[in-house]
């Protein structure tokens, strides 16, 4: 069990036993996609931007989060960023350039599926990164981040399930046949 610094583990407080009956789900999911599409369209929409960041833990569901999310938008008026490991043009880059260059522009949304905090986490984890790297990584983090809320609305989501959860749906992903062309 991991210690933090600060004596506080917030993600070891979340109650994951919340539930949510499916009538309730679906109107709720009705009413906030309708609200989204609404404010995606209003006529101030166009003078901002707006960064949304899904992290958290495999099997979450941010893959299902994102395309419920979508659903509500203009096709035209969004990008869905996948985060996977850096290409060679990245690794030849500053860390936090691959996200910097997806920044959409007014009136777009750009919707990162994980984010810059991968360096401070799995690299950092799986020993992808020195020492130096990921630690020089918060300082950098935090002034990406300051400047992008100067210009932009960002908006970060953390997914969590229980371990147990987490291993029912990756064995439920095991029977599910993928077949590749």
């Amino acid at each position: 069990m991991a210690t933090a610094i600060d004596g506080l583990c917030i993600l070891q407080t979340l109650d994951l036993n919340q539930s949510l009956n499916i009538i309730d789900y679906r109107d709720q999911l009705a009413r906030l996609r309708g609200r989204l599409n609404v404010l995606s369209r209003h006529i101030g929409f166009k003078n901002i931007s707006v960064v949304v960041v899904f992290e958290g833990n495999d099997a979450a569901g941010k893959g299902g989060s994102m395309r419920r999310m979508i659903l509500a938008l203009d096709a035209r008026a969004y990008r869905v960023i996948p985060v996977a490991a850096p290409t060679e043009e990245e690794r030849n880059q500053p860390y936090l350039w691959q996200f910097w260059q997806n920044l959409p522009r007014r009136g777009r949304f750009a919707i990162f599926d994980r984010s810059w905090y991968g360096r401070v986490l799995v690299e950092r984890v799986e020993g992808f990164c020195s020492q130096d790297d990921w630690m020089r990584a918060y300082g950098g983090i935090n002034d990406f981040e300051e400047q992008m809320v100067r210009y932009r609305v960002v908006v970060k989501y953390w997914l969590s399930i229980s371990k147990d959860e987490q291993l029912r749906r990756f064995k439920e992903r095991e029977k599910v046949a993928l077949f590749l062309v």
